[in-house]
């Protein structure tokens, strides 16, 4: 019996090639999420396809994805501060923030 969810793989000029097959959806966009982040961390310009029977229902260009994803990524994790975030070692006094040194000016 033939499962139902084909995964194939096509480089960039090369033949569309299967890479594997699965029997629930769930399962096989897990496989292919995984594929594509390596795919994206090693900068290999790929497709996938995820077929049901012969039905393409999902296609992800590698190349797109990081695009995407990586500007993504860079607007949610940048938070530049002017305060040093490093922790101290222990004995050593905690400065005050330049808020708390201000408050305790106008009081």
């Amino acid at each position: 019996m033939a499962l139902p969810y084909q995964l194939t793989k096509q480089f960039k000029e090369g033949t569309e090639k299967l890479t594997a097959s699965f029997s629930d959806e769930k399962d096989a966009l897990e496989f292919m999420d995984a594929k594509i982040a390596w795919d994206h961390k090693t900068k290999v310009a790929t497709i996938y396809r995820l077929y049901f029977h012969s039905d393409v229902i999902k296609e992800i260009n590698a190349i797109e994805y990081e695009t995407v994803h990586s500007a993504h990524f860079q607007e949610e994790k940048s938070s530049i501060t002017p305060f040093g975030t490093s922790p101290k070692p222990g004995g050593f006094p905690t400065t005050k923030k330049r808020e708390d040194i201000d408050d305790e000016d106008e009081q």
